[in-house]
């Protein structure tokens, strides 16, 4: 193994073991703003050492292009470095001004956290939706002086 491919290592390991921190942190955190914090965050900086380590990889003997594909690589970090962050904060911004409110501690976890059997239990457990063995579609309920 040559010096690029010791760095190579160096980089895309821990660029991966931050990008599966990050998806066990969006699996565990209790509510929607949680989530989106290891999202961002890991996701940002995975990206940055992965693609880093991947450039290492233009100083190999067989690359034809060095330089086009080392510029290709920071310019794709470039726009990943800059558009992941910015859609994270757009996606919070919207879920805030659409009256999404915030996990505080001490109180029950939202239900968006809970497992997908809490949720089927729940939706059971209403007494406007159909039986589930029912055929039947569901259809929200029209609240007076709307239009469904």
């Amino acid at each position: 193994m040559q010096w690029n491919d010791w760095l190579t290592i160096l980089c895309v390991v821990p660029g991966a073991v931050l990008a599966l921190g990050g998806a066990i942190g969006v699996l565990r955190m209790p509510d929607f703003y949680t989530r989106l914090h290891p999202a961002g965050k890991s996701d940002t900086l995975a990206q940055l050492l992965i693609m880093l380590g991947l450039s290492f990889q233009v100083f190999d003997e067989g690359t034809t292009t060095p330089g086009l594909t080392l510029s290709r690589l920071i310019l794709i970090s470039a726009i990943l470095f800059v558009t992941a962050p910015t859609a994270t904060h757009a996606i919070t911004k919207a879920a805030h001004l659409d009256g999404l409110k915030p996990w505080e501690p001490g109180h029950p976890v939202p239900p968006e956290a809970s497992s997908s059997a809490d949720h089927d239990a729940d939706l059971a457990a209403r007494p406007d939706s159909p039986p589930a063995d029912s055929d039947e579609p569901t259809r929200p309920s029209a609240t007076p002086g709307h239009d469904v």
